[in-house]
């Protein structure tokens, strides 16, 4: 039964997070620390090229830090150039619309755009 295992105290329908439970919830929103995520773009740059088996978990990441509002358009543009490289050997295109990404957030970055044309060769 409910009560047995140990879930009969509740009521029907009731909160099953329990209300009087002294839980605290974490701030959804913590402050983010641009300097970490730096550091973390890194790492993950790292992890595209030497361990491709880990590319997928990595692009979930890059595409959150991409995404993020709250980032600097540096940051957010060097996470769509990283998953521009993630592609290259798996999907031009996705590698080719990246990068596009990566210099519509970051205009003045000369260094994508020498990358897409020189490195990854993508149509202007």
């Amino acid at each position: 039964s409910a009560r047995a295992a140990g879930g009969g105290t509740e009521p029907q329908g009731g909160d099953p997070g329990g209300r009087d439970s002294g839980t605290v919830v974490a701030d959804p929103d913590p402050p983010i620390d641009p300097a970490a995520i730096e550091q973390e773009l890194i790492q993950l740059g790292g992890v595209v090229i030497d361990q491709p088996s880990r590319r997928p978990s990595v692009r979930v990441r890059l595409m959150e830090i991409y995404s993020s509002g709250e980032l600097t358009t540096v940051l957010r543009a060097r996470a769509a150039q990283i998953l521009s490289e993630s592609y290259v050997t798996d999907d031009m295109t996705e590698a080719c619309s990246w990068i596009d990404r990566a210099i519509d957030v970051d205009p003045g970055n000369d260094s994508f755009r020498m990358y897409k044309q020189n490195i990854l060769s993508c149509p202007s």
